[in-house]
């Protein structure tokens, strides 16, 4: 009897030790699992937090780029779907949207604008003026033609650089030190103003001007009349005045206008990624040239570069255009402006004080744009080089083959835009662009006159 006692008590010792042995294990586990958890939450949240900051500095061109599309769609001028898809395959371009409609209305508005100012200008005789109206007309014309060409391969290209600048998004490569979409943001949304400024100003001008017409003819039509008359006499030549037609005109020559700006505005835009891109690998290679580097490591760089350089090759068969019109553009209109400050004190007519706010804040908003397109898009060239010098500096026994390839690849390869290969933009061009407009500025200053008295006729004219 006392033996079965014990042994109960015994058997009741063992499960008592075996389930409170469990229990501690199982409290163990638990607070190992829970621990384990704790953990994988830390890691998730940090790994989340770094993604979240990673989208906002070291986002691909297509996220960077999609206000400075937006602010172009409202204006008309980039009629392209999907600007603000998460990915390049969102993007589409169709002829039956309703953007492509209202770019198409004024490209015909442009069209038809540059028609009329070149029969008012055969009517009436040319000048430096009426030739200056048609330049700025085909100008504003082929842009906003070039850009609608632009936004039908605008998917297509986007997708291509999408899928290139991928590598350089995540690691080894680490975000730029300026954000690239609020660069390009800013710089949209600062031309922008910069346009509206200067449409103000015109109008503030061109006001003051009708209204000493005005009274100096003794007008007897309403001053509203007078005014649109005296602005656009190449359509109301043609067409009977209606009050509700004017805002329609106005507003399609301000979209035609802002076609100057915003090729300029792209082509920075593009610029600005381009470099960044190159500067990315820069700096990979600055921080870990003097690492024990095997040759796969630097064919991987060189491969990078080659990518790189493929990619501005790609981009520069669809801008190359741009950059021929804008330049050109600024080129002729910077030294237009600049004749007509050294000229307008040699006129019958003194000019007033909104005449010469326009004139000087136009010629520095011209200056600004040309300085800016050519010293941007000249740091692709800059930043495509500057890493030769970098490998270089490398001992001799970390050199082999595949550096001696990639100093060759730099060198030998100019990695820069044209514009459609007539030139290439580089340092050097804006000392050449310089020199051509001083070179302009005397040819015109020597041989052409140039009249601002005929702004108090009466008769419509320019």
């Amino acid at each position: 009897m006392g033996r079965k006692h014990g042994r109960r008590m015994f058997l009741k010792f063992l499960n008592t030790h075996k389930n409170g042995r469990t229990r501690t294990q199982t409290r163990c586990f638990e607070e190992d699992r829970r621990r384990c958890s704790q953990a994988e939450m830390i890691e998730r949240r940090l790994s989340d937090a770094w993604e979240n900051i990673n989208s906002k500095e070291n986002v691909n061109f297509h996220r960077a780029i999609r206000w400075t599309l937006c602010i172009m769609t409202i204006l008309s001028v980039f009629p392209v779907n999907g600007i603000m898809s998460k990915s390049a395959s969102g993007l589409s371009y169709s002829r039956k949207s309703f953007r492509f409609i209202i770019s198409l209305i004024v490209v015909l508005f442009g069209f038809l604008e540059l028609i009329l100012t070149i029969r008012l200008a055969i009517k009436l005789g040319f000048d430096i003026k009426s030739i200056s109206n048609i330049v700025s007309w085909m100008t504003s014309l082929y842009a906003a033609i070039a850009l609608r060409r632009l936004a039908k391969s605008w998917p297509r290209l986007m997708q291509n650089f999408s899928v290139k600048e991928e590598i350089f998004l995540k690691y080894p490569y680490m975000p730029p030190k300026w954000s690239i979409t609020i660069s390009m943001t800013f710089l949209a949304i600062f031309m922008f103003l910069m346009v509206t400024v200067e449409r103000v100003l015109f109008y503030t001008k061109v006001v003051y001007e009708s209204n000493v017409n005005y009274n100096f003819c003794n007008a007897t039509v309403p001053f509203a009349e007078h005014f649109f008359k005296r602005q656009r006499p190449h359509f109301f030549d043609l067409i009977d005045y209606h009050p509700w037609l004017q805002p329609i005109i106005e507003w399609a020559h301000f979209s035609m206008n802002s076609c100057w700006a915003f090729v300029d505005v792209i082509i920075i835009n593009i610029s600005i990624a381009l470099t960044a891109r190159f500067n990315q690998l820069n700096e990979r290679i600055i921080s870990e040239y003097q690492r024990t580097m095997n040759p796969d490591q630097w064919s991987q760089l060189r491969g990078h570069y080659q990518i790189l350089a493929d990619l501005v090759a790609e981009v520069d068969l669809y801008v190359s255009n741009l950059i021929l019109i804008s330049c050109g553009n600024n080129l002729y209109f910077i030294s237009y402006y600049i004749f007509k400050s050294f000229t307008m004190f040699h006129d019958s007519y003194r000019p007033d004080m909104t005449y010469r706010i326009h004139l000087w804040f136009s010629i520095s908003l011209l200056i600004v744009r040309a300085a800016s397109v050519l010293l941007i898009a000249s740091n692709i060239n800059d930043a495509s080089r500057k890493s030769v010098n970098t490998i270089r500096r490398l001992p001799t026994k970390f050199w082999n083959i595949e550096v001696q390839r990639f100093v060759d690849e730099i060198e030998m390869r100019k990695v820069a835009l044209t514009g459609k290969n007539i030139f290439k933009l580089t340092r050097k061009l804006i000392l050449a662009f310089s020199g051509t407009i001083v070179t302009f500025e005397i040819a015109l200053l020597d041989r052409v006159r140039y009249d601002e008295s005929k702004r108090l006729k009466c008769e419509i004219a320019f």
